[in-house]
């Protein structure tokens, strides 16, 4: 309620509006719903969908490399029981 939006205006204060509208741009939840609708009705210029598209794909490869690692790391401590 009233207290959550307050801790939210101080961090708002604390952090700036910029900084986190700049990071949040990054992640890859926008460019989930929001970009392929935008894309659809064109609402979005060409090197703004191109843009977005990159960010996802850069998303994908840093996913896929991190899922990998984790594998290989906790691969070892599997222990399969049976035959």
């Amino acid at each position: 309620g009233e207290e959550s939006a307050r801790e939210a205006t101080c961090v708002r204060q604390l952090l700036g509006a910029q900084p986190l509208q700049v990071i949040s741009s990054f992640l890859p939840f926008q460019y989930i719903s929001d970009l392929p609708f935008r894309l659809y009705v064109g609402n979005v210029s060409l090197t703004d969908g191109v843009f977005g598209m990159c960010i996802q794909i850069i998303w994908i490869i840093i996913l896929i490399i991190l899922g990998n690692c984790l594998m290989k790391k906790n691969i070892k401590r599997v222990v399969v029981q049976g035959g």
